[in-house]
């Protein structure tokens, strides 16, 4: 295992973890288990996006509020409910604003409380008129009609593809077998007969409503679609001038028997869950039904109290006939309003006027409001939202031709998988906690965005399932980043444990990205160490003894050397190799490394006594100090390797370390090494000792040793006549520079060092001299 193969199995691994989350999030979303969420996200969705259509102002709507109750109870004394011929006021209203269309949202099921004649008048006015809808309610299990109607006297809907519809599911889903028809006196004289059965989604929320719905092989749209049609119906009436009552049995076909041409009696089409009316596309789900655009909250569509309406019709009449109101001008048709007649300064008191070109062109839809009749529902923009207004809302839709559709499944199974799979691609790669809050929020938040722009293009993309497929990826992925990173710091624990301190260690693994794979030129200060004459020391114990005795000496220079920033190589029996400035950078590695050795050789001084008892004999060591560009990294193969260095100022430090016998020293730097920290500290001091040409080097170089400064100031005039010794041996002065040099040899080692070189020389003086000393030896 490597880093290499770790970063290589990422791939597979978050891909993976992409497809499991988008497995997990399509399963619980096929299941159905966040169908109440994904309604609440939808509600969000079309409360932010809902506003007006070009089609709003082609809506009004006539309620019946507390207002309307109250102006009726006190002007004519007439409680709930009222008598019918009061509908026939607001439909002559209608008629007289030249509205397109007129539809009762109220179910008119039972005779009139009032007596025949009342029924009579209203259904009179709704003939005249001959553009009303007229409410059924069509139900499963009760009713009290089983077969359609006769007489009525409007078109049917004919519908092309509704035989094969009919018996699909969602077909099957529209198909009633039981309705609860208005009186008579409507259903003959209705320009439609539409169905107000609408159910909710299971959270209560009404989001769909059925376009259309079968009963007893006849068609019937839902109100808001019907008094469409009702306007078209009464068009045609007038057109055709015909009273034939026809029907159509949507199994058998029967011919229509009117003036209409045949292409013009066929209302749409309907195949595949799409139903096209007058080109206009309204796509359904598995149940018949279409998501609604809601508009905007209640009150969206324009409102008018009934008693405005009302009392408007009636100061025309009231105009026309110049005369007081009696109960034969509340009609145009001979009904009775009520026993108490209405005067003039009744109605001009209690007044709310209304242009009679309010409703021209409209179409009109009636219904309650007032406490105890409102028909409430909750919808995705209001919690109290009156059914009329949901009728109103297809009507909208429908004119707009902006129904919403229902994301193919197909796609939002693709386009889950795809996002997972990048969202945990990204998690996986993130490595800064900014980087990963901000993958994430973007990985929560790019789903809505992108679902309120497919809501603006008309289509219901499921926002839940790519949040759920979001967090899990988003979870999984951090759970993989967690066992990966352990796997990785496992790796590098092992793998650098043995050659850096735990502080770095700790470092590595925050930023691993600071490990680069392979050889990389760098700078390093490079420490080579070894005993003096372990060879000898070796041979005395035994090989428990040995061990023990490496371990605790290795033991303490390692401390030493990690405590000071750097990176061991190797071991080679009692030899330490070392270096500073990699993988990590190190500021001042040369300043680190020249104290390491320092403390090196004063922490072996304190364990010598101890040593000393068990080799018998006193322990040192020798230590070789370069700085200098090299070749640092991992080197092997991709299964087994070293982290090392290779480079001539490797070689160089390690010579440095055998130099150490020439001179009688201890600790020797090169020159790159001492001005590197002369320009950086002044904690150390150092004394030049030779210009020194080693094995393999046909250049000389300047060799130091180093010390801190309390043991160069305790040995200061040992150094001054060393240095002058020093001068003599540079300029070819050998005799002058062996007395001064003997005159410290029995004090310092480099002097006897020299003492022994310049008696040499002085034997056999060179033919020529540049003051290099020149090794024979490694």
């Amino acid at each position: 295992m490597n880093l290499q193969s770790l970063s290589l199995n990422t791939w597979i691994q978050s891909t993976i973890v992409g497809l499991l989350s988008a497995f997990v999030a399509l399963t619980i979303w096929a299941a159905g288990f966040v169908d109440v969420w994904e309604g609440k996200t939808w509600d969000w969705r079309a409360s932010l996006m809902a506003k007006p259509s070009s089609a709003t102002e082609n809506i009004s709507l006539i309620v019946v509020d507390q207002a309307s109750l109250d102006w009726m109870a006190q002007t004519n004394g007439l409680s709930w409910p009222w008598p019918r011929e009061i509908y026939s006021v607001v439909v002559d209203f209608c008629k007289r604003s030249q509205a397109k269309a007129l539809a009762f949202d109220v179910l008119f099921t039972e005779p009139s409380s009032y007596g025949v004649e009342d029924d009579r008048v209203f259904g009179k006015s709704v003939e005249n008129y001959g553009k009303v809808a007229s409410a059924a309610f069509l139900k499963k299990l009760s009713g009290s009609h089983t077969k359609w109607v006769e007489n009525t006297p409007f078109e049917p809907i004919t519908l092309e593809g509704v035989n094969s519809w009919a018996d699909t599911q969602s077909g099957k889903a529209c198909t009633f077998p039981k309705a609860t028809m208005p009186i008579p006196e409507l259903t003959s004289t209705s320009a439609m007969l539409c169905n107000v059965e609408q159910e909710p989604d299971s959270d209560g929320i009404y989001r769909r409503a059925r376009m259309i719905s079968i009963f007893d092989n006849h068609i019937l749209p839902a109100l808001g679609l019907g008094i469409y049609f009702a306007g078209k119906n009464g068009d045609n009436k007038s057109n055709a001038k015909s009273s034939e009552s026809t029907k159509i049995a949507i199994k058998d076909k029967i011919a229509i028997k009117n003036n209409i041409a045949a292409k013009d009696r066929i209302a749409g089409t309907i195949n595949n869950k799409v139903l096209k009316i007058n080109n206009r596309t309204i796509h359904l789900d598995e149940k018949g039904e279409a998501i609604l655009r809601y508009r905007g909250r209640s009150g969206t569509h324009k409102t008018y109290k009934a008693a405005a309406v009302i009392q408007s019709e009636i100061e025309l009449r009231n105009r026309k006939n110049n005369s007081s109101l009696n109960e034969n001008e509340l009609s145009d048709n001979s009904g009775n309003l009520s026993q108490q007649n209405i005067s003039q300064d009744q109605i001009i008191k209690n007044k709310i006027s209304i242009d009679p070109a309010a409703f021209k062109d409209k179409y009109v839809l009636f219904s309650f409001s007032a406490p105890g009749l409102f028909d409430l529902r909750s919808s995705p923009v209001d919690s109290v939202y009156p059914g009329v207004e949901i009728q109103a809302t297809i009507l909208d839709n429908f004119l707009c031709g902006d129904f919403i559709r229902e994301a193919p499944k197909y796609g939002v199974v693709i386009w889950v998988i795809l996002w997972t799979t990048i969202c945990a691609v990204c998690i996986t790669f993130c490595k800064q906690s900014f980087l990963l809050f901000f993958s994430g929020t973007i990985a929560l938040t790019l789903p809505a965005a992108i679902s309120l722009i497919f809501y603006h293009f008309g289509i219901w993309l499921p926002l839940v399932v790519q949040e759920v497929a979001a967090i899990l990826a988003i979870l999984l992925s951090l759970i993989l980043n967690y066992s990966r990173e352990g796997r990785q710091r496992r790796f590098i624990k092992n793998a650098f444990s043995q050659y850096l301190s735990p502080v770095f260690i700790e470092q590595l693994i925050k930023n691993p990205e600071k490990l680069k794979l392979g050889g990389e030129r760098k700078e390093l200060s490079i420490f080579f160490s070894d005993l003096q004459g372990f060879t000898s020391i070796s041979e005395k114990l035994s090989p428990e003894e040995l061990t023990s005795l490496l371990n605790n000496y290795l033991s303490a220079m390692t401390e030493i050397i990690h405590e000071e920033g750097g990176t061991v190589d190797k071991y080679e029996g009692d030899a330490i190799i070392a270096f500073w400035n990699a993988p990590l950078d190190v500021q001042n590695h040369a300043s680190c490394a020249v104290r390491a050795a320092l403390r090196c050789q004063k922490k072996l001084a304190k364990m010598a006594p101890e040593m000393k008892k068990i080799v018998g004999t006193d322990m040192r060591m020798r230590i070789g100090l370069n700085t200098g560009v090299v070749v640092v990294g991992n080197m092997g193969s991709h299964s087994r390797f070293d982290y090392t260095m290779l480079g001539d100022s490797v070689n160089l430090a390690a010579r440095l370390e055998g130099a150490n016998k020439e001179f009688g020293t201890y600790t020797m730097v090169s020159a790159s090494t001492q001005q590197a920290v002369v320009s950086q500290v002044n904690e150390f001091a150092f004394r030049e000792i030779a210009k020194l040409a080693v094995v393999g080097k046909k250049e000389a170089i300047t060799v130091f040793e180093p010390m801190l400064y309390d043991k160069f100031e305790s040995n200061v005039d040992i150094y001054s006549v060393y240095n002058k010794g020093l001068k003599l041996f540079y300029n070819g002065e050998f005799r002058s520079a062996l007395e001064i040099f003997s005159s410290i040899a029995d004090r310092d080692a480099p002097s006897f060092s020299y003492s022994k070189k310049c008696n040499e020389l002085v034997k056999t003086p060179p033919t020529q001299w540049g003051g290099v000393w020149t090794m024979t030896n490694k």
